[in-house]
This record gives structure tokens, sequence and C-alpha cells, in this order.
């Protein structure tokens, strides 16, 4: 994508001091390089439309990283999505949400390839499609601790958001993962996604859903 293009609009941050002392605290990452955050948004979306999300059933975090669905990596990750996007003014809904929620941690470390950015996203392949002019070319090398977060227009079934940051969890306990390191790293990542639900007035998040309380993803 050509930069200034209409179709699209990439922004880029740097962490905010405070959250990236809480992550290397909380991980135990010193020397860890900084996380590398992007997003991108198609810009000819009707944004206006949207009210409503749910998750992708099953998220890419699961059918491609691997993980369980009823792992505390999931509950923690889903929960901090929803808190974010409730803070936004988007309802929460079990399925047939207006957006799909889609979410990737990178597994393993893996040799740079020659299409980095294409080998990591293609977690996506039959399942949603990027807006024309879609600039993928975030990844450089498809390293441990990568996070991906995809907002999908469920009745497109095409990409409108990402947000993609890497090295943001690099050294995460993804067995025994801190609640509170999961929310900054997905705050951090929707930090930069540009709208709130159509016709939604500023409110405060909601309050977190109870440690035991079964809420697994689903969706599309």
């Amino acid at each position: 994508m050509i930069a200034g293009t209409p179709l699209a609009r990439r922004t880029a941050m740097r962490p905010p001091p405070q959250l990236l002392a809480t992550l290397l605290l909380a991980l135990g990452a010193c020397g860890t390089p900084a996380a590398a955050v992007r997003s991108d948004v198609d810009a000819g979306a009707r944004f206006d439309r949207f009210e409503s999300f749910s998750y992708f059933q099953p998220l890419s975090l699961e059918s491609v990283g691997g993980v369980d669905p009823r792992s505390e990596l999931t509950r923690g990750l889903t929960r901090a999505l929803r808190l974010e996007l409730e803070a936004r003014g988007y309802r929460y809904r079990h399925s047939g949400g207006d957006l799909l929620v889609d979410v990737l941690l990178q597994p393993d470390d893996r040799a740079k390839a020659e299409d980095a950015a294409a080998t990591f996203y293609a977690y996506r392949e039959g399942r949603y499609l990027p807006w024309p002019g879609h600039d993928a070319a975030f990844v450089d090398d498809a390293t441990r601790g990568t996070l991906s977060i995809d907002l999908v227009d469920a009745a497109l079934r095409r990409l409108v958001w990402n947000g993609t940051a890497e090295r943001l969890l690099v050294d995460l306990d993804r067995d025994d993962p801190d609640p509170e390191v999961l929310r900054a790293a997905v705050a951090e990542l929707l930090a930069a996604y540009p709208h709130r639900a159509a016709g939604a007035v500023p409110a405060a998040p909601a309050a977190p859903a109870p440690a035991g309380d079964p809420d697994p993803p689903d969706g599309g």
C-alpha cells in the first residue's frame, strides 16, 4: 500500500512508558526489545453500521495457535477484548454480532520466511478476506510474542481493522498468564482503533467477569 492512499490508513505507535514498564516488570522481560505496535484500518468501511460484536469460533488463537479454548490465555484475551470493545459502546453478543473478533498470539519462534507477513497472516485464509489495499507488511519476522487482533465485518466476511504488535508478549507465561498483562497488551493495540459503536456515548468499561465464570469465545 502506498502511504496516503484513500483506501486505508496506517498508524504506528510506541507503547506509553507506564505500560512498557508494567509489561517489563510483570513478564520479567528486561533486555527484551520494545514492542513494535502498528494498525491498519479500512477507511471505506461503514463503521456507522457496527453496534455489536461476537468472537470467531474457533479463534485463530485456538485453530492456528493450538491454545485450548478453556485456557487462562484464551479467557484472559477474550475478557480483555470484551472490556475494551464495550468501553467503546459495542454490545457483546454470543453470536450474530455486526463485528467478528479474531485474535492470534504467535505460538513459537519460526525461521524468517521470504514473505514473512504473508506467512503470519495466513491464519485468515478461508475465514475472511482483507480489504483491497490492506497493508499486511507489518511483520518482519513471525517472532514469538507477536499479537494480532482483527475486526471483521460479519456480513461481508471482510477485515476492516487490524492491530499487530511484535514482541509484545514475548516472555508471557502461557500456562499461567497475568490477566493485567493481557489486558494492558490488548488495550495497547486497541488504543489505535479510531471508532466507537454506532450511536454510542462515552461510558465506563464494564466490570471484569468473575474469575470462575465460563465465557468461551463464540460467534462466526
